[in-house]
């Protein structure tokens, strides 16, 4: 049974048997012994901090640590949001410009298939398509 105060012992495979010059570290199947467990009044110790506090003050220190969390929440959140706006401009940028670059491909689709027929036809009508600039009106 653990008391606090008494040594716990933990086997583990990567150790061997310790030198019997280490006296009470190990024990006897070779298994070290580890950090003892904290005694009551240790633990008391680290407690009283809090206890002796007023209710008010115990109150106000939650208040603070939960106003500096949610200040810590919404600075994140303001950062993320403009970084996000900012990718997302970029993305628009991008995403425009391959709309006009399909744009362009198609236009040039369109006249190479406006000479082709004309080239076949001798039709004038390819060719008065091609007079007034439409393909590249924007």
């Amino acid at each position: 049974m653990l008391t606090p105060g008494s040594w716990v012992r933990l086997p583990c495979p990567f150790f061997k048997r310790w030198p019997s010059s280490q006296g009470n570290q190990s024990d006897t199947a070779g298994v070290p012994l580890m950090h003892p467990l904290p005694s009551v009044e240790q633990s008391r110790g680290r407690a009283s901090f809090l206890a002796n506090l007023k209710i008010s003050t115990k109150t106000a220190i939650v208040g603070g640590v939960g106003l500096l969390g949610l200040m810590l929440v919404g600075g994140v959140y303001f950062v993320a949001t403009t970084l996000q706006s900012a990718r997302q401009q970029l993305a628009d940028e991008v995403a425009s410009i391959g709309r006009l670059q399909s744009d362009v491909l198609n236009e040039m689709l369109q006249a190479r298939r406006a000479e082709k027929d004309f080239l076949l036809r001798r039709d004038q009508k390819y060719v008065k398509g091609t007079s007034n600039n439409d393909w590249f009106s924007a």
